[in-house]
């Protein structure tokens, strides 16, 4: 049973309205059904009457909205810069999964460094699974790329990423000074799975140029793509920020800046929902560690 469900129910109970009481509470309505239908199942029994309008609470939904409302007033008048609740707050971060695996590894030792007392649970999935653990309150704030992001989410921007092409050593293009997309559609093409936010990039950027390339793999992490690119079976491109310092002893890393647009990473939280004194205290880490020579350090291709 989590605040939020609480709360959602209380606001129903006052505003009689589950899309007023989303709003109230700052989340979507059907995040706010979510919610609702999740407290429902935890507790055994139905909290609303379906098809009233307005809508109704059944007499048990409004005997635990009646106990509910002191606890959930009380939770929530406690002020997030208590320093008291800085060590005793988890602070959870969803990233897509190539961030998690690539960038959020550095970020994460320096917030051990820099605030050890404050625990941290991290998630992984794609752009529109971190929007949503966001968006239900599942994470804190997410890490993701620029771009399709709904306006009920703000973005605080954090670094620019930009393409590099990976081939097998001694690949031509490796040693070629102008490398076009066309040249690049003339070799196979190591892809990624569909919903990875890169690939998707790479692909519609392809359609906008009218250029088709010749597709031999889909696979469902840069890593893997990168072994299988190693092998000879194919050419790839991805962030650099995913060029570990040992892919240079078995592949050749060309960047693409200047021929494919950079992409823009930040932090995504819910509009209008503050996050607590340990979130906005990583947060801040973050902007200052992405810039750091140490962090820099991991990333000998650049970001």
């Amino acid at each position: 049973m989590d605040l939020k469900s609480l709360q959602v129910l209380c606001a129903i109970a006052d505003l009689g309205s589950v899309s007023k009481a989303a709003e109230h509470v700052g989340i979507s309505q059907p995040a706010a059904s979510r919610h609702l239908a999740s407290l429902e199942t935890e507790m055994g029994e139905s909290l609303v009457y379906r098809g009233k309008r307005p809508i109704q609470l059944t007499q048990f939904g409004s005997a635990v909205a009646k106990r509910a409302a002191p606890l959930v007033r009380d939770l929530l008048e406690l002020s997030p810069n208590d320093p008291g609740l800085v060590e005793e707050s988890t602070v959870t971060i969803a990233a897509t999964h190539d961030f998690t695996v690539h960038v959020l590894p550095y970020l994460v030792q320096a917030a051990g460094i820099q605030h050890p007392n404050i625990p941290l649970d991290l998630l992984a999935g794609t752009k529109p699974a971190v929007l949503h653990m966001v968006e239900s309150g599942e994470a804190d704030f997410g890490l993701v790329a620029r771009g399709g992001i709904p306006r009920t989410f703000s973005f605080d921007p954090l670094f620019t990423s930009h393409t590099a092409l990976v081939t097998p050593l001694g690949h031509p293009l490796s040693e070629d000074d102008d490398i076009t997309l066309e040249k690049i559609a003339e070799w196979p093409f190591v892809s990624w799975r569909r919903g990875f936010q890169t690939e998707r990039d790479s692909l519609d950027r392809y359609r906008r140029e009218r250029i088709r390339f010749k597709s031999v793999l889909t696979l469902d992490s840069v890593t893997s793509v990168k072994t299988y690119v190693a092998l000879g079976l194919g050419i790839s491109i991805g962030p650099r920020y995913t060029i570990d310092p040992w892919d240079e002893s078995r592949l050749n890393i060309v960047s693409l800046e200047g021929t494919l647009p950079g992409r823009e990473f930040g932090i995504v939280t819910l509009r209008g929902k503050p996050l607590w004194k340990s979130g906005k205290l990583l947060t801040r880490m973050l902007h200052s560690e992405v810039s750091s020579p140490e962090f820099l350090a991991h990333f000998p291709f650049g970001l």
